[in-house]
């Protein structure tokens, strides 16, 4: 499977990885961001990171915050964050035509900060599903309200050095890329 570090304005890949196909797409994921990172031109950095689910770890988050940079990195459905989920009030969501946008504060074991768990909410159709809805999930570093305000599309703004990493040959648009 290939991992793929590009920056997103300018379409460039700084790094690829072709792995294994017996590989899980989670592994050595902090190394592939140093990697790309690392190839950079001198006095150049990434300021924010954006992953698919398989960087939900806490050793890319507590990098980030070292780092000083930002993150927004899709979420895993585990125990605890559903838990948290269900903890959001009713009154927080924000409707749109499709879905609803609500956030909330979460932070996992091993992470050294909280971070904020922005949570998107799709309803189904109870015909063919239970009437259980389905929900996406954005864990990100950032303070402002960018990421709820302007939903699930407007996820990260205009940044030079802002590097996205694909665990698929896709160009990672999922998180509002171009």
């Amino acid at each position: 499977m290939p991992m793929i570090g590009h920056l997103a304005e300018a379409g460039v890949v700084i790094y690829d990885e072709f792995r294994e196909g017996n590989i899980a797409p989670a592994t050595q994921n902090l190394e592939f961001i140093q990697a790309c990172e690392a190839r950079l031109p001198k006095g150049h950095r990434i300021a924010q990171v954006r992953l698919d689910s398989a960087g939900y770890q806490a050793d890319i988050f507590n990098y980030c915050e070292d780092s000083g940079k930002t993150f927004a990195i899709g979420g895993r459905l585990d125990a605890p964050t559903l838990q948290a989920i269900a903890g959001i009030p009713e009154t927080s969501w924000k409707t749109y035509a499709d879905c609803a946008v609500a956030e909330t504060v979460h932070s996992m074991g091993e992470t050294k900060k909280a971070f904020r768990l922005v949570v998107v909410k799709y309803p189904r159709q109870a015909e063919l599903f239970d009437d259980a809805p389905k929900y996406h999930v954005i864990a990100s570093n950032r303070g402002d309200r960018h990421i709820r305000d302007r939903g699930i599309w407007g996820v990260i703004g205009t940044v030079p050095e802002r590097i996205m990493v694909s665990n698929t040959t896709s160009n990672c648009t999922r998180f509002g890329g171009r």
